[in-house]
């Protein structure tokens, strides 16, 4: 009887055990499923937590092909292709002295798999309220180039052939002389305000967007002056074409030896036109890591620092490292902000 009693309750307590122990592991496979589910799904939203970057990135260029920000563009395309496996894509939107482009920048994800070629006159969009952004909404990785401004005219023009003899034109036949800029209220315009208030000349900026009819406003005769940077059109500077009349620089350029420097001239503004990356501040920091290092590999090689000579744009050297970035944007963004 005993016996039978036993056997009964061990059968019973057998019974319950292996219930219980079904349950167990039918809720821990649940769990661990759940589990997995919500990291996956982590990782396929969050860029930090997915190795970056896994395809291509687009550089958006706020000009036209063929000038000076196309061309920083395009020579960061190709070393960075050829450093690495990863297609840049260069996408130019003109328009409103960088403000098109800049519109269509923000409206992409803060995934950094966008990045925006900015200017001068990127910062001065900002600060004058042309574009719906704050400074804080982006990140300025690296600034590669500082450019030296300068004034052209052509060659063949028999009114002048230097800065002096412009000034005097102008003063002794009245004439109002067009420049030919990027755009309107730009960083020219602050430039060639000093260089009115001082020599008491006046200018009338034409704006042209593309840089192709900027250039050729001045052969075709449409504008007095050009105001540039010499790499941008080196190749009108080696067929002597235009002739620089002043630079923008605390003295004269040893590339340009001829052209008296502004403060030479009692002129007292060197601010150069410069050209960085962004991205937007919502992009995660390893990712902006990881962007500026490809950007400096970039510029580091061989084939850039060749391209940086031919263009002049070595007259300065650029900013990479983040306090550098930073405490240079901040100083700009205060001369702009006045």
């Amino acid at each position: 009887m005993d016996k039978s009693v036993n056997i009964i309750k061990n059968n019973i307590i057998r019974g319950f055990v292996m219930k219980n122990t079904k349950k167990i592991l039918l809720s821990t496979l649940i769990i661990t499923i759940l589990l997995v589910s919500l990291l996956l799904s982590g990782c396929g939203s969050n860029p930090a937590l997915s190795k970056y970057p896994s395809r291509g990135i687009k550089m958006i260029v706020p000009f036209g092909a063929g000038g000076g920000s196309d061309q920083f563009a395009r020579i960061l395309e190709q070393e960075i292709e050829n450093n690495t496996e990863l297609e840049i894509t260069v996408v130019n939107i003109p328009g409103a002295k960088t403000a098109v482009g800049f519109e269509q920048f923000m409206g992409e994800d803060p995934d950094g798999y966008t990045v925006f070629c900015a200017t001068t006159d990127s910062l001065i969009n900002i600060t004058q309220g042309l574009v719906e952004a704050k400074p804080e909404d982006i990140d300025v990785l690296v600034v590669p180039q500082l450019n030296v401004d300068m004034l052209f005219i052509s060659s063949k023009d028999d009114r002048f052939s230097n800065f002096d003899e412009v000034v005097s034109y102008a003063k002794e036949t009245n004439t109002e002389l067009k420049v030919a800029t990027v755009g309107v209220d730009g960083s020219e315009f602050l430039t060639l305000s000093v260089i009115e208030e001082v020599t008491g000349i006046k200018f009338k900026i034409i704006p042209y967007s593309e840089p192709g009819e900027r250039y050729a406003a001045l052969a075709g005769k449409h504008v007095d002056i050009l105001f540039e940077q010499p790499g941008d059109i080196n190749s009108f500077l080696e067929s002597k074409e235009y002739t620089s009349i002043i630079s923008m620089s605390e003295e004269r350029l040893e590339a340009f030896p001829d052209v008296p420097s502004s403060v030479e001239l009692g002129i007292d503004v060197t601010n150069g036109y410069w050209r960085s990356i962004w991205v937007k501040s919502e992009v995660p920091d390893d990712i902006k890591a990881t962007l500026s290092q490809l950007i400096l590999d970039a510029v580091e090689t061989q084939a850039y620092q060749q391209y940086a000579h031919e263009k002049f744009l070595d007259l300065r050297q650029g900013y990479y490292e983040k306090d550098a970035v930073d405490k240079f944007i901040t100083s700009e963004y205060e001369i702009y902000n006045k």
